[in-house]
């Protein structure tokens, strides 16, 4: 890692931090050595959290090929119990809120002219047997593996804390959770759900009660209509939800009580 040591023998790499909750990984950012310094973030990664930074990694690569608002892999590393991933250090400067235009411009971009049976796409029925499993009816998941799905980028923490805005554009970080035949909006749901819990620090009736206000404005509401959800809002809002709950590990039991979606304590 010739790169990282000479910036480090010059003082340019500092400690961005790690989540515990993530193994044994972390983020370092800083610039690369020389006159004219490269602003990096690199993700380390050791044992098991090596796994992840591969799978990173190689996800990053492929779909920054296809995709726009996708960063460029610099690099990547590894070692027999290590790996390295080293990426444009995008700035610090997110969007302030869920609302404003990038956002809605970069979702309707990552859409497909494609559509699928729930059926047909192997991530949501592991999702929904989850669902079934903790307790959500078995005929609405029936009902939502009998639909048919306009397929989207699906980045998987859709939040405005993975997202940057960029002179040439916005761009969202961090895809170790993407799926490239995902269902379109799931990504404007989760979005829409850690703005209201995460920052807004609402209750369950608020945060559903403002989520159905937001997806009613007209971009979010034309958004929703061509992802093919229609007057289906609430079903969309559930699906996010269980996907939030399950996949990005975010807590929605008390948000799907709100909608009439009970899950097990256990869930």
């Amino acid at each position: 890692m010739d790169w990282l040591a000479a910036a480090a023998e010059q003082g340019r790499v500092g400690f961005l931090g790690g989540n515990p909750a993530h193994g044994l990984r972390c983020a370092l950012g800083g610039l690369t050595a020389g006159a004219d310094g490269e602003p990096f973030v690199a993700k380390l990664g050791f044992d098991q959290g090596m796994t992840t930074i591969a799978d990173e990694a190689r996800i990053t690569r492929h779909l920054a090929e296809r995709h726009t608002g996708i960063p460029q892999v610099l690099s990547f590393q590894h070692g027999a119990d290590w790996a390295l991933l080293r990426l444009p250090n995008l700035g610090y400067r997110a969007p302030r809120h869920m609302g404003v235009p990038e956002i809605h411009g970069l979702l309707r971009d990552w859409l497909r002219d494609e559509w699928r049976d729930g059926n047909e796409l192997p991530w949501l029925c592991d999702l929904l047997d989850q669902a079934r499993a903790a307790g959500v009816a078995t005929d609405w998941c029936k009902k939502m593996l009998e639909r048919r799905y306009r397929l989207s980028l699906q980045h998987g923490d859709f939040a405005i804390w993975n997202l940057r805005l960029t002179p040439v554009g916005l761009y969202a970080i961090d895809w170790e959770w993407a799926v490239e035949d995902g269902v379109a909006g799931m990504d404007l749901a989760h979005g829409l759900r850690q703005e209201a819990v995460m920052i807004r620090r609402l209750g369950a009736r608020g945060a559903i009660a403002r989520i159905r206000r937001q997806a009613a404005r007209t971009h979010w509401r034309f958004y929703l209509e061509a992802c093919g959800w229609g007057q289906a809002h609430d079903d969309w809002l559930r699906l996010g939800l269980i996907r939030s709950h399950f996949n990005a590990e975010s807590d929605s039991r008390a948000l799907l009580a709100e909608l009439g979606v009970r899950l097990g304590p256990t869930a």
